[in-house]
């Protein structure tokens, strides 16, 4: 019994250790080999990150443009507008009508 606990005591002295090394295994710290692929991979997600930053643009433009174009104020200048060449159209047809109507005079 008395040799258990002096190998007990003793055991943990008797361990080996060897040094720890450390290989970065991310292309990010190893100029070579993989290297030009990750710079490649952050460039395209730069890229995809300032399409959509565009993308998110063009959307708030044209989403500001329609809540503009549905207003009641420009509801009612197209409808306006619309009738005004309505007449006009209905007033020239009118008038190039009663002219071929009238009879040429020589």
């Amino acid at each position: 019994m008395k040799k258990l606990i002096v190998a007990a005591i003793l055991w943990p002295s008797m361990a080996v250790s060897a040094e720890l090394i450390h290989n970065f295994q991310s292309p990010a710290f190893i100029p070579g080999n993989g290297f030009s692929s990750h710079v490649l991979t952050i460039h395209q997600l730069e890229e995809a990150k300032k399409k959509e930053i565009k993308a998110e643009e063009l959307a708030a433009i044209a989403k500001a443009e329609t809540a503009a174009k549905s207003t009641n104020l420009a509801k009612f200048l197209v409808n306006v507008e619309a009738r005004i060449y309505a007449q006009l159209s209905k007033q020239l047809a009118d008038r190039c009508s009663l002219k071929a109507q009238q009879p040429v005079e020589l």
